[in-house]
């Protein structure tokens, strides 16, 4: 279950938006549940849900090779002459052109994916279940990768908008 609600982004956020942006953030909440909702798919054509693992390599070489595409560009770029477009073709790669990036990003969801982890595990042992206090653990410990998203979108909107 999710719900959206308008609010203004955080400080930092807020004054590094421009002014006609500062009203229209949306904020998407998530919401736990007790139990999960399990689907089945049906067993026709696997093919046509999930990639075979050629195609899985061919996405994963497609990736590598628009990571080197991009580290070229920025090579041969001077700093500041870059143009929207070449700043709009590093939407993606942007965790494997700078050093330590992906790294960082891996750990922060790996804490994420912790935190969340280790509060269902005291509240199973406890007997409860507390979906607020889920919901509560989620939303700080994702806090800087929301920033990090409001901050590149708001990027982004500005080039497409020049």
């Amino acid at each position: 279950m999710s719900t959206y609600n308008y609010c203004l982004a955080s400080e930092e956020a807020e004054r590094t938006m421009p002014n006609y942006s500062r009203s229209i953030v949306t904020q998407k909440e998530v919401a736990f549940a007790e139990f999960s909702e399990m689907k089945l798919v049906p067993k026709d054509k696997p093919g046509s849900k999930w990639y075979s693992s050629q195609e899985n390599h061919r996405l994963r070489q497609e990736l590598i090779e628009d990571v080197w595409r991009t580290m070229r560009e920025i090579e041969r770029t001077t700093s500041g002459a870059v143009t929207p477009g070449q700043l709009l073709e590093c939407i993606g790669v942007e965790p494997f052109v700078t050093e330590g990036l992906a790294r960082n990003l891996q750990e922060k969801k790996r804490a994420h994916v912790d935190a969340i982890l280790s509060e269902q595990k005291l509240q199973r042992k406890r007997g409860v279940c507390d979906p607020e206090a889920l919901r509560s653990i989620s939303k700080k410990s994702s806090c800087s990768a929301r920033n990090r998203a409001r901050k590149l979108a708001m990027g982004y909107m500005i080039l497409l908008k020049d």
